[in-house]
């Protein structure tokens, strides 16, 4: 190996460096790339504001109130409380594969070169890419939560929900990064790009539930974060209403959906969405994270495999 090789260390501080200067040098576009994510999560918020208190509050009321319930009132207002957290999932998922992909053949040219001479190997150039990702996911959750979280009015904790989108942002990352990694050139990674897209919309449950996708398709849903994200921020934003189901249930027994019509009917849209609050950690926390593991791993042997023919 010739003399400039880098151990492990020493590269990974001087490829995160590059990666630095390249934020660096961006400067306005990565300035403006920022402010147009707030500027979407401000429309967002404007677009559903109050939504996250309306199916319950007096103001809003009749509506999914048990003391003031309106079937229909409520099935629409609960529904659109729903669909800020898809819209906002949906926005989280797809740029982040957007934005690995670019991240990794950004420097493809550059890492294959270096790596034939000899100056490191794989580990450190993959493990940058990762950290690089992992803190641009938690930048992009974060403006998006600062954008429309009290606009909205959402329930969940703040923190809870930037952790969660984090967490999808990285599990849907790793689809991309394998396809990025097999991938030999920016227009190749992009016609492929539309693979994981398509699934995450058809499989997540967005445009049919779940439970009504042919029973030999509904496999395909434990390759898609963006089912099992959803359902994390879902399990989290609607706590509230499993809280109601127990107290009604502790008093009212068997005959708490007569006298809980609103609780009973916002369990049932969650039901058909396929939530349900003994898969928090698994099967939602434990996919993603067993996804973003698995994937990577994938993309990692990919990368080694096709940096051993670079000239």
């Amino acid at each position: 190996a010739p003399k400039s090789r880098r151990g492990y260390c020493g590269a990974l501080c001087l490829l995160l460096a590059r990666d630095w200067r390249t934020i660096k040098y961006a400067g306005m576009t990565f300035i403006v790339q920022q402010v147009s994510t707030v500027l979407v999560a401000l429309v967002y918020g404007w677009f559903f504001a109050g939504k996250g208190v309306a199916d319950r509050s007096p103001n809003d009321a009749p509506n999914c109130d048990n003391s003031n319930f309106n079937k229909n009132t409520c099935q629409a207002l609960f529904s659109a409380h729903l669909a800020i957290l898809s819209l906002v999932g949906i926005n989280i998922s797809l740029s982040s594969l957007s934005m690995i992909s670019e991240a990794l053949h950004r420097e493809r040219a550059c890492f294959l070169r270096e790596r034939a001479g000899g100056y490191y190997d794989v580990l450190p150039f993959f493990l940058t890419k990762q950290v690089s990702e992992v803190l641009m996911a938690m930048l992009n959750s974060l403006l998006v939560l600062l954008g429309m979280y009290w606009i909205v009015g959402l329930q969940a904790n703040f923190f809870v929900l930037f952790i969660e989108l984090t967490l999808m942002a990285v599990a849907s990352a790793s689809i991309g990064l394998v396809l990025s990694a097999a991938a030999s050139s920016r227009e190749t990674v992009t016609a492929l790009g539309l693979i994981p897209q398509v699934m995450q919309f058809a499989f997540s449950g967005l445009l049919l539930p779940v439970t009504l996708i042919p029973s030999s398709l509904q496999w395909m849903k434990w390759i898609c974060p963006l089912f099992y994200g959803l359902n994390i921020l879902s399990l989290s934003e609607f706590s509230y209403v499993y809280k109601e189901e127990a107290m009604c249930k502790s008093s009212y027994g068997e005959a708490w959906r007569d006298h809980c019509p609103g609780t009973a009917a916002s369990l049932d849209i969650l039901e058909v969405r396929d939530v349900h609050p003994n898969g928090f950690w698994w099967p939602y926390v434990g996919v993603c994270l067993l996804l973003s593991t698995v994937l990577r791993f994938i993309a990692y042997l990919t990368l080694v495999h096709k940096s051993r023919f670079a000239v």
